[in-house]
């Protein structure tokens, strides 16, 4: 009889460790395929059976800062790096996004006490850590005079995580997270993708948006879309898109390597068409982010091309006129980047 019971606790422990484990390589996977959504869905579960899995911890803490939940961030980050049993295997970086996290939830004394403890651990090789140490003292400064705006959150109903938003029309067209499975089929999940939604104010009646309606024609695609720019007439938008590229590895095994890339559309009717990648992308590296000149004679962006000053940098493309391309890209410097 006793056999028998240390068997069936054998097995019941077995499964316990089995279905911890198959969570963590669920979330592991949806969070490497940028669905941050999904991803903690399953590093849920698996902190639950693990509370003291660090690279559980981890994962689950950076999509949740990647989808800018930060309350949820901090509370994990907390976790991770004053934990009895974690605080000792959690990295720098951890420290670092810790603070940020208490910064942006305006914790400032305790963001301004964690950034210096990263100052600390990292002999104050990072500038970044400084300034924002810094920030924290002065940030009240700023906030003394704001009688001249008043803010107030768009709500925006039926929608998933959004961001970017861009004045279009009688409104304003955004990023936001698919949650409806049917509405983009994706190659590796049936929700977690980014597509570019407008909704539009009711300005003659209580003030409501309506509600967000995916761009039409062929904006949208599979992967991630947005954030977007238009030109002043609204006919033109410039947009990044997620690209997965099949490469091979030493081995021969085929990757997908993912990377964002800028692309053009030209609005005909009420839907976008004739989608062009610009001139320079590359495989190599990501451009994202664009944002146009009043007089569409400039397109600022993003990129972490190799010849930049930091890990990522913001460059300018000049447009010819004559023949409607634009230029090599040039970094906007140092007193910028």
């Amino acid at each position: 009889m006793k056999h028998f019971k240390s068997t069936i606790f054998l097995l019941v422990a077995a499964y316990v460790l089995s279905s911890c484990s198959n969570n963590f390589q669920k979330g592991t996977q949806a969070y490497n395929e940028l669905q941050y959504g999904k991803s903690s869905y399953y590093l849920k579960k698996a902190v639950e059976s693990k509370p003291d899995d660090v690279n559980a911890l981890r994962l689950l803490a950076n999509g949740y800062r990647q989808t800018n939940q930060t309350r949820k961030a901090e509370s994990i980050y907390a976790k991770l790096v004053k934990g009895k049993k974690t605080a000792a295997k959690a990295t720098n970086e951890d420290i670092f996004n810790y603070a940020k996290m208490l910064m942006a939830n305006e914790k400032y004394e305790d963001a301004r006490e964690w950034f210096g403890v990263y100052d600390s651990v990292t002999n104050s090789v990072d500038p970044v850590a400084k300034y924002l140490m810094h920030s924290c003292d002065s940030v009240d400064m700023f906030k003394q005079d704001t009688a001249l705006y008043t803010m107030n959150e768009v709500v925006l109903r039926g929608i998933g995580e959004r961001f970017g938003a861009a004045p279009y029309d009688n409104g304003i067209v955004f990023t936001a997270e698919v949650t409806n499975p049917k509405t983009k089929k994706a190659p590796y999940a049936t929700s977690g993708y980014l597509d570019l939604f407008y909704s539009e104010k009711d300005t003659a009646g209580e003030g409501d948006w309506s509600k967000p309606a995916a761009l039409k024609g062929k904006i949208n695609s599979l992967f991630h879309d947005g954030p977007a720019c238009f030109n002043k007439e609204g006919t033109v938008c410039y947009f990044s898109r997620s690209s997965v590229n099949k490469v091979k590895d030493k081995s021969g095994k085929i990757l997908a390597i993912n990377n964002l890339k800028l692309y053009r559309a030209e609005k005909e009717g009420t839907s976008w068409q004739n989608v062009k990648e610009l001139p320079f992308n590359s495989d190599n590296f990501n451009n994202a982010h664009p944002s146009l000149s009043e007089d569409g004679s400039e397109l600022y962006f993003m990129s972490d091309r190799p010849e930049g000053l930091g890990g990522s940098d913001i460059y300018v493309a000049q447009l010819d006129p004559t023949t409607g391309e634009f230029g090599e890209p040039k970094n906007l410097g140092p007193n910028i980047n």
